[in-house]
């Protein structure tokens, strides 16, 4: 028994290698490799990467008929059979679409609930459904509840039963990488609105709305090496999603932009107390690590008849090492007002603190001034832009829904706003949509025009900052 199952998950393993390798190879090639009689066992998967090249190709009617042949394949591997049945209902549903209607795959109940409503006031907005006369839109509001384990059944209940043209959706995190795979699998344009990288990538039915993280790291980066001339980094960040993301993009964009990240240290989310974790960054915690400097500096010490200290006290005699300038904290300005004075009581000195547009704000500048000066940031100037809030959006928003809009109702609106002066321009089918939308370049908006990226991702103006004698400045101007 033991050594049938060693088996079955040695050929599946294999199985996952070779479906891989397929996933790259062209028409051609997996041609070839189809006439060869000993590779039976994957002919399903070639078979299966055929109808998805052909359904690339926009030959819809041969990749129904490819997807149909596949079934007779796969009564052995249930996972492909759930996603062959899932391309042919979406071929066969191609066809049957409302095209005045759009999804709304939101949070509607649960921890995000809030976000999920706010997102659905701004989508109202867009499409119309307020104006003096209102448009003949309709939304089809499904609850996603906020968890990507009930992310496919929602995604069926729009496509199958409201047969929406689009989606708009994948607010929250934890559910934009399934809903952005389900929109490519089911071919409806999806317009996500997660800050999540990469969720386009090889999708061309996806297309995301958000503060792109990725940018906002590149254009600190940019800042801080190529216009302050920082080449030493050092990243002090929270072991949570939103502080490995960053701290992995900030590292890969210093090495890609020839900069060194000299060290790094996590903490728990909500710590308080940073003393051991900037020790271990500047070398003071492991104080055997540097035994000859300490015993030199601890002879020195008794030559001098001191008092006795504790082991902690004795700790102290090693200097800081500060082989970085920058130090990278991605975290909330709560947790920066923590961590500044534990670097001035280790006297600490000759470095900056670099971190995310959560920094924009005054609260920022309610520590003493001097720990932060020259403290850099980048964020994308919406809600705080100065033609945000006399914009006919704003005003309109505010007079309709009783409340001033943020980040997540303006978003919702734009993206609304995309998706009916597309469907406007005549197009009636989901594939005519995902065309309109890629050749999208420009949109209008309260603060301007947005440009829309060859990764058919939304890019809103970064402006950098910096606190300089005691002010946020904008380093642009």
């Amino acid at each position: 028994m033991i050594h049938y199952e060693s088996s079955l998950k040695k050929k599946q393993k294999a199985r996952d290698i070779a479906g891989s390798i397929i996933q790259k190879l062209n028409n051609a090639e997996i041609k070839k490799l189809q006439k060869d009689d000993n590779l039976s066992d994957i002919y399903d998967l070639l078979l299966f990467k055929t109808a998805q090249n052909s359904v690339k190709d926009k030959k819809f009617r041969k990749a129904l008929a490819q997807f149909k042949e596949l079934l007779n394949y796969t009564h052995q591997n249930t996972a492909l059979e759930e996603r062959v049945r899932q391309y042919i209902q979406a071929l066969t549903a191609r066809t049957q679409v409302n095209v005045r209607t759009v999804g709304a795959l939101l949070p509607l109940t649960g921890d995000h609930e809030r976000i999920g409503i706010r997102c659905l006031n701004g989508l109202q907005l867009g499409l119309g459904l307020y104006d003096e006369n209102p448009s003949d839109f309709q939304l089809a509001v499904v609850d996603s509840k906020g968890s990507s384990h009930f992310i496919r059944e929602s995604m069926r209940e729009v496509v199958f039963q409201h047969k929406a043209i689009g989606i708009v959706g994948g607010v929250v995190s934890q559910v934009a990488d399934s809903l952005s795979s389900l929109a490519q699998d089911f071919m409806i344009p999806s317009i996500l609105l997660s800050q999540k990288s990469n969720l386009t990538h090889q999708k061309p039915f996806v297309f995301q709305n958000s503060v792109s993280t990725r940018y906002i790291i590149q254009s600190l980066v940019n800042t801080l090496i190529d216009k302050q001339g920082h080449k030493s980094f050092a990243i002090l960040y929270p072991n949570d999603p939103f502080g490995v993301g960053y701290a992995n993009l900030f590292w890969d964009y210093v090495n890609e932009k020839g900069g060194d990240v000299v060290g790094v240290q996590t903490y728990k989310p909500g710590e308080v107390d940073f003393n051991d974790s900037i020790r271990r960054l500047t070398g003071t915690y492991y104080f055997e690590d540097r035994d000859e400097e300490y015993r030199e500096k601890l002879q020195s010490w008794f030559s001098k008849k001191r008092p006795k200290r504790s082991q902690k006290q004795l700790r102290d005699l090693l200097p800081p090492v500060v082989d970085f300038s920058v130090l990278f904290i991605p975290d909330s300005i709560k947790t920066l007002h923590h961590i500044a004075p534990y670097m001035s009581f280790q006297n600490i000195k000759g470095m900056v603190f670099a971190g995310p547009g959560l920094w924009n704000s005054p609260r920022l500048l309610k520590q003493k001034k001097e720990q932060l000066e020259g403290a850099v940031f980048s964020d994308a100037l919406i809600v705080s832009h100065p033609q945000f809030k006399t914009s006919e959006f704003f005003i309109k928003f505010k007079e309709v829904f009783k409340y001033d809009p943020g980040l997540f109702e303006f978003l919702s609106y734009q993206s609304a706003l995309a998706l009916r002066q597309v469907i406007l321009s005549g197009k009636e089918s989901r594939e005519d949509l995902r065309e309109g939308l890629t050749k999208l370049k420009n949109l209008d908006s309260p603060i301007g025009q947005i440009k829309i990226s060859k990764k058919r991702e939304f890019i809103y103006p970064i402006t950098n900052f910096s606190v300089k004698n005691k002010q946020i400045v904008d380093l642009g101007l």
